[in-house]
């Protein structure tokens, strides 16, 4: 893509300073090109979101926007780009050279949260981990820019544990929607119930 999309990452800075603050400030002091690298991945990432968790959908209607979501960016990293979010994501994904499949990953880690609400082992749930955490931080690092390869491991490992942090802090809040992200496997050994943790 040879043209700068200046709209379309205005478009992205715009929903990155309404929805979170505190990572547009983050991203205020980076260098302009991965200042705006980073608020088209931002916007990537919160438009899939909101799709998924709009509880004021049915999970069918999720699936499908998902889905006609996930046509766009194909669209987009294909060479056509449309609507408001694209043509940025695009540019910038030319620009730092990130690799296309860290994207479809990160929609299938979402896509997980509409069509799988328990999971039997650790095992599972890293791979879940992964694709909702460890793949921002593949794509982030590319923006950032990285001397060794080994920063790809330390990307993933860090997805790993805030992704846990977070499942440890938002229990009760996944509870509200079925979800429960603690592993069976673990809940067994700690002898800990569905019916318990319903009950706190």
């Amino acid at each position: 893509m040879t043209f700068f999309p200046g709209r379309s990452y205005r478009y992205c800075e715009e929903i990155t300073w309404r929805e979170a603050k505190n990572f547009a400030f983050a991203f205020w002091f980076l260098p302009p090109p991965k200042q705006r690298a980073m608020f088209a991945v931002y916007a990537f990432s919160r438009v899939a979101d909101d799709i998924v968790d709009d509880e004021g959908k049915k999970q069918e209607e999720r699936l499908e926007r998902l889905r006609l979501f996930r046509e766009e960016l194909q669209l987009a990293l294909e060479g056509v780009p449309r609507g408001d979010l694209f043509p940025a994501l695009r540019h910038a994904v030319d620009r730092f050279s990130i690799p296309h499949r860290y994207f479809y990953e990160l929609l299938e880690g979402m896509e997980m949260d509409l069509v799988k609400n328990r999971y039997d082992t650790f095992s599972e749930l890293w791979e879940y981990c992964y694709r909702a955490a460890s793949v921002v931080g593949l794509i982030t690092i590319e923006i950032f820019g990285y001397k060794s390869e080994k920063a790809k491991e330390y990307a993933v490992d860090m997805g790993q544990a805030l992704q846990l942090t977070n499942i440890l802090r938002d229990v009760e809040e996944d509870l509200q929607r079925g979800r429960i992200y603690l592993p069976k496997e673990g809940m067994r050994r700690f002898s800990v119930s569905e019916k318990e943790l319903f009950q706190k």
